[in-house]
Formats: C-alpha cells, structure tokens, sequence
C-alpha cells in the first residue's frame, strides 16, 4: 500500500524508507564478494524467485529453479523440512517493493 499506516507499506518510492537503503547500501558496498542472493520464507516453508511483481519469467528462470531444487532437497535432506520453491508471484501470492526483484 501507500499508506505508511499499513503494515504492507512499501514506501512513498524506490528506496524511501530507511530500512530499504540501508540494504541498498550493504549489497552495494559488498557486490564484488555475492556470488548468490536469495529470499526465503522460514515460516511458510517457501524458497522464492523473482519475480513478485509480475508473471513475466527472468531470462535465467531455468538456472533459478535447477539450483532451488538442489537447495530445497538439500535443506529436506539435513533437516527433513520440505519447502515449496518458485517465483513469489505464484507460489505466494502477487507482492511488489521485494527485494528479488530488485
């Protein structure tokens, strides 16, 4: 939402909030040494790619979902925790403002 009120707030535009650019800021200052960035959610079991905002697919969604699978089976492996993998769009549910997306 636009409504800082809300708890879905994203902010008033791209990297507004303070929260936002101080993990710009990380990855910036850090981009030579992240070789992979991902975004998990430990709750709901879900391993997620991009995109959030879109059904559009990336243009390395094959390589994206390889490597989830290997990570997902690795996790249940060690752990026996199952988790679903896929673009947020539709394996959460639409949501804009995340950062696999940027």
């Amino acid at each position: 939402g636009i409504n800082a009120e809300y708890g879905d707030f994203r902010g008033y535009a791209p990297f507004s909030e303070n929260e936002t650019i101080a993990v710009k800021e990380w990855i910036e200052q850090h981009r030579h040494k992240i070789v992979l960035y991902i975004n998990f959610h430990a709750y709901g079991q879900l391993w997620m790619t991009p995109y959030g905002y879109s059904r559009d697919r990336p243009s390395n969604e094959a390589e994206m979902m390889h490597y989830s699978e290997i990570a997902t089976e690795a996790i249940k492996s060690v752990r026996g925790t199952t988790y679903d993998y896929g673009p947020v769009y539709t394996t959460i549910y639409p949501a804009s403002s995340i950062s696999v997306d940027w």
